[in-house]
């Protein structure tokens, strides 16, 4: 048909035997004939070209389980994508681009073995792919095996370039923006994607998610109501609303929208960690766990390590250190048997922080230390190894600002400074640049320096909140305190300051976009502050609420059994 008009300009037909013929015959017959005469040459026409079937697969019943499976990736359906990739490449093991999709769906369950398995069959028979679908394989192969971003960029550049009516494309490269932070030029590439194919959910989905990284969530809203309208009683749509609310602010609708998701599909898991991490922000132990709970019934296999990380750091939350602790070593021997890197690399970074406060250093020091020898093995790109390096220096730096070791400590914020340099650009580049900025002002406070303390904190720039991605949201928390500035201002006697600062840090509304989980601790310390202040009544309630969220902490705290002794002193007088 010609386009605008609708005109027929030529038609035909091919006959074949079986459903296979159709991939194993037809589809080059009919493209040969609708192809001639309609504006390209006889003699390109002409030039012997790779069958369909040589460049896809010879199954049609596996084609129909990819299509199928790539559809629900990317609507987010992970366990439904996972059942049919894992039977398009049972049926046919040669699938390169359905091994490209069954690696995405396992990074998505938190299975970073089956990622690389898949990546890596996907590279092997790479060679039959189309040269489209050869430059997707190599860009993921080069971001997830080789970590080289600069290299996945390229890649994904030279796609859109040759390739500019391919939706998926711009979609792949929209999200490396949006990765990047780079919101405006997301949105750039996944307009693109959505004029390709209106109702392309994965598309309209990050679409939604650059409009509200940018600070529009006017444009963000009407994006993911789109969204949803484009796949009706599909949970991930109503989920990725229900997310732009929390950033919003607003949790009584991200609540209901919540519950409306978890309410379309039972295996759906989404929302649970979403409701989960929003009556966590809310101080809502109980509920929070309730929907940890609900997780853990629906998530199958490996995706189960997820809900555990949340559970654990839960505890951790609620000063259950030694029950957290326990529950992270059991976590991390479970991702080693699974080969998941990240829950082994999640685990080990929460137990860092965690083991300070309960006093485990050297165990803490040995595993840091071997990570850092890792990643100077690693066959990553020099700048990864630098950024990923810098990071595990400041956790080593944690531990000997923890054991009093302040000159060491002071070492290792150098070291990771110089081995940041000229990584500004990169994503990770601001993660680590806070965990360097806070150590520097505790190092400063530690040494009985509180002015300098107060500016080191002044320079904190936390990065936005990323989302209910547990990948990111629980490393969004880490260190866990960073009341720095308040301690330092209380130490200076300026009580005033140090209360506004506690304060700000439990506000937590759609006035701001904080949505750091609220530590329990900062209750018991502002009580202290106000009681200082001579604000009773104020004080009063911070110790109420401090010892409601560590009814069940562990006796070793001297800080539950102070704010009982110092409300019936107050209630006394």
């Amino acid at each position: 048909l010609e386009a605008s008009t609708k005109k027929l300009l030529k038609s035909a037909g091919a006959r074949g035997q079986g459903v296979d013929s159709i991939l194993r015959s037809q589809i080059d017959e009919l493209s040969r004939a609708v192809s001639r005469n309609i504006g390209r040459l006889p003699l390109k026409l002409e030039k012997p070209q790779p069958k369909v079937m040589d460049l896809t697969t010879s199954s049609m019943e596996a084609y129909n389980y990819f299509i199928r499976g790539r559809n629900d990736m990317e609507n987010l359906n992970v366990a439904d994508a996972k059942r049919f990739l894992e039977k398009a490449v049972a049926l046919d093991p040669t699938f390169a681009v359905a091994y490209l999709y069954l690696a995405q769906v396992s990074f998505y369950l938190v299975d970073t073995a089956g990622r690389d398995d898949a990546l890596k069959k996907a590279m092997e028979f790479a060679g039959k792919a189309t040269e489209k679908e050869r430059l997707f394989i190599e860009a993921e192969y080069a971001q997830s095996i080789e970590s080289d971003q600069a290299k996945e960029r390229r890649l994904l550049l030279e796609l859109t370039e040759k390739y500019p009516q391919e939706k998926h494309a711009h979609y792949k490269l929209g999200a490396d923006y949006y990765a990047d932070d780079r919101f405006s030029d997301a949105v750039v590439e996944l307009e693109k994607a959505v004029s390709l194919d209106p109702d392309f959910g994965g598309a309209l989905n990050m679409l939604g998610y650059s409009y509200a990284g940018m600070g529009d969530y006017r444009k963000a809203e009407a994006v993911f109501q789109r969204y949803i309208s484009a796949n009706p009683g599909d949970p991930n749509p109503v989920d990725s609303l229900a997310e732009l609310y929390v950033h919003m602010g607003r949790f009584d609708l991200a609540e209901a929208k919540y519950k409306e998701a978890a309410g379309l599909k039972t295996d759906f898991t989404g929302s649970c960690v979403g409701l989960a991490y929003l009556y966590a922000l809310q101080e809502n132990y109980a509920e929070s766990e309730r929907w940890i709970r609900e997780f853990l019934n629906r998530a199958t296999d490996t995706a189960r390590m997820e809900g555990l990380y949340i559970q654990y750091f839960l505890d951790y939350l609620q000063g259950r250190l030694e029950k957290a602790q326990a529950g992270f070593q059991s976590l991390r021997q479970i991702g080693e048997a699974s080969r998941s890197d990240f829950i082994m690399q999640a685990a080990d970074h929460t137990l860092g922080y965690l083991s300070c406060e309960l006093g485990w250093f050297d165990r803490t020091r040995s595993v840091f230390e071997s990570r850092l020898a890792e990643i100077a093995a690693e066959s990553w790109n020099e700048t990864s190894k630098k950024l990923h390096g810098a990071r595990y220096t400041l956790r080593l730096g944690w531990i000997d600002l923890k054991q009093g070791r302040l000159e060491a400590a002071r070492r290792r914020a150098a070291e990771a400074e110089r081995l940041m340099s000229g990584c500004e650009t990169e994503t990770l580049f601001p993660r680590v640049k806070l965990i360097l900025q806070i150590l520097r002002a505790e190092l400063a406070l530690a040494e009985n320096d509180p002015r300098t303390a107060l500016a080191e904190a002044a320079k904190f720039v936390l990065w936005n909140f990323p989302g209910m991605n547990t990948v990111d949201s629980v490393p969004y928390n880490m260190p866990f305190q960073i009341d720095v500035a308040a301690r330092a201002h209380w130490k200076l006697g300026e009580l005033d300051k140090a209360a506004a600062k506690y304060k700000r840090l439990m506000t937590v509304n759609e006035d701001n976009r904080y949505r750091r989980l609220i530590h329990p601790l900062y209750h018991y310390r502002l009580g202290r502050v106000l009681e200082e202040k001579g604000d009773k009544p104020g004080a009063v309630v911070e110790y109420r609420k401090f010892l409601e969220y560590w009814k069940d902490a562990d006796k070793t705290h001297p800080e539950p059994a102070d704010a009982r002794k110092r409300l019936a002193a107050l209630a006394a007088g």
